[in-house]
């Protein structure tokens, strides 16, 4: 009898909380989702430090390419950039009106600088309406995010090489992105 009203008393102990008064169990029921969540932001951001020596690495790594080498500190002498000026393009969404607010920078080998910059200068304007019919096309989870922006940039590099230099070697090594900005 006595085991029985000692099972029926553990019974009510672990309906109750085990005997944790009722504010300290809604302090935990609270702290505990939050630390759980603290943990796992701290994990991924100590994990993705730790895999890749540079943010080219890191972004080579997410593409599935192999990762470039470290820059040297004399290799940035051998690379020239020219900004592009600043393209705003809407997109037609049908709940509201959106747009992307982007600055691109054309990235070159030192020696080619002056070539790219007047070949860049005198195709400005096919240039600048290709760019806007292609970002305007985009829908606008196509554009959002890095492994998109990355995608956007290989296909605007591919692109104005193509038409800058249709039968050549191509002479923009990459296009980065000084800005971008979607409202």
């Amino acid at each position: 009898m006595a085991e029985q009203e000692t099972n029926e008393q553990a019974a009510e102990k672990k309906q109750s909380g085990g005997g944790l008064p009722r504010k300290v169990r809604m302090l935990l029921k609270l702290l505990l989702p939050v630390g759980i969540v603290i943990v796992g932001v701290l994990a991924g951001y100590i994990v993705s430090g730790l895999g890749a020596a540079s943010p080219q690495q890191a972004d080579a790594a997410l593409q599935g390419q192999e990762p470039a080498e470290p820059e040297e500190k004399g290799e940035q002498d051998q690379y020239a950039y020219k900004p592009l000026e600043d393209l705003s393009v809407n997109f037609d969404t049908p709940e509201r009106l959106r747009y992307l607010s982007v600055i691109f920078v054309i990235k070159m080998r030192s020696e080619d600088k002056d070539i790219v910059a007047k070949a860049v200068d005198d195709h400005m304007p096919e240039l600048r309406s290709w760019l806007n019919l292609y970002l305007s096309d985009q829908a606008i989870d196509e554009i959002s995010g890095g492994r998109n922006q990355n995608r956007i940039r290989r296909r605007v590099q591919d692109k104005f090489n193509e038409m800058i230099w249709p039968d050549a070697r191509p002479m923009i090594s990459e296009v980065l992105c000084e800005r971008w900005i979607i409202q």
